[in-house]
């Protein structure tokens, strides 16, 4: 008799173990989403899915990742559950990197700033904390390549900071380093293609503004660019004002000569590349008119006929 009740007490636990492991836990929420993010522990997502009903055991959860071997290999982002499932179904779906979601398609175009970079983002991510891209992100102004990224929805502000100074180092540096035969650092390169990103508007005007900027700052002559004062101001270039080129500001290059301290914008290649190889031109001015065209001069009176003609 005795025999029995231990034969029945085993298969009452086996049954018990069957049901919590196969089984999803009464809590699991259908249509719910669980972040991964860069660096993760196994430990640390095994309790994350156990602190939000996904699985019953983090033992369980944690060696059956194990035994599949991609313990150090987890995917990051975001995992979808349609539907509740098993503790082996959680396990098999995130030691394969199976997201179950199609990632977000979002461009960043050339010539934005931190601040615009992360409009851009919140406006595809509903969840994008700006505050911390753009707090931790201003100290890499002009080191963040601008490109087409995939993310999750639940995409962390400091993981896309992180992929997209990647992708500087990836895309950006090895032709900075290759390209560039001058005098000039690197910091001073990526600056001048900032200014490059706000003051061209097409391909053939990047190289002559290089030039005309870099000979203004070798003849000592302000650089005058508007956009350093809306950069210092925080404010669209269309919003600016007369008074605005007398704003006390280290960018505000209508005041002081030479470079500002640091990018305005994060430049792309083609920006990069004319800031390393400007034109060889004899040209010291420039104006956009009202259309967007540039006109160029090469002595302080062509450059007052110039806004006389195209800006009065």
């Amino acid at each position: 008799m005795r025999t029995i009740k231990i034969l029945s007490l085993i298969l009452v636990i086996f049954f018990v173990a069957i049901s919590f492991t196969t089984t999803a836990p009464q809590n699991f929420t259908s249509g719910g989403i669980i972040t991964i993010s860069e660096g993760e522990s196994l430990k640390e997502v095994a309790s994350d899915l156990a602190q939000h009903g996904y699985i019953r055991s983090s033992f369980v959860f944690t060696n059956l990742v194990i035994l599949s071997g991609k313990q150090n290999y987890l995917s990051p982002g975001d995992y979808y559950f349609e539907k509740p499932i098993s503790v082996f179904g959680v396990a098999y779906q995130i030691a394969k990197g199976e997201h179950h979601l199609d990632p977000i398609k979002i461009t960043i175009p050339e010539g934005k700033n931190i601040s615009e970079t992360a409009q851009i983002f919140k406006s595809k991510l509903s969840e994008f904390d700006t505050k911390i891209f753009e707090s931790q992100g201003n100290q890499y102004e002009g080191y963040l390549f601008p490109e087409t990224y995939f993310e999750y929805p639940r995409a962390n502000a400091l993981s896309i900071l992180s992929e997209m100074r990647t992708m500087f180092k990836t895309e950006a540096e090895p032709i900075i380093k290759k390209e560039n035969t001058s005098n000039r650092n690197e910091r001073d390169i990526v600056i001048m293609a900032s200014l490059i990103e706000k003051e061209a508007k097409g391909a053939d005007d990047r190289a002559i503004i290089a030039g005309i900027l870099w000979n203004r700052i070798e003849r000592q002559i302000p650089l005058q660019v508007d956009a350093t004062v809306a950069y210092a101001k925080n404010i669209p270039e269309n919003a600016l004002q007369k008074g605005d080129t007398s704003f006390d500001s280290p960018y505000n290059t209508y005041i002081y000569r030479g470079l500002p301290p640091g990018p305005i914008s994060n430049p792309g290649i083609l920006a990069l590349q004319a800031a390393i190889h400007p034109a060889n031109t004899a040209y010291l001015y420039y104006i956009h008119d009202k259309y967007g065209n540039i006109h160029y001069a090469k002595t302080y009176v062509e450059h007052q006929q110039n806004i006389n003609k195209y800006l009065r």
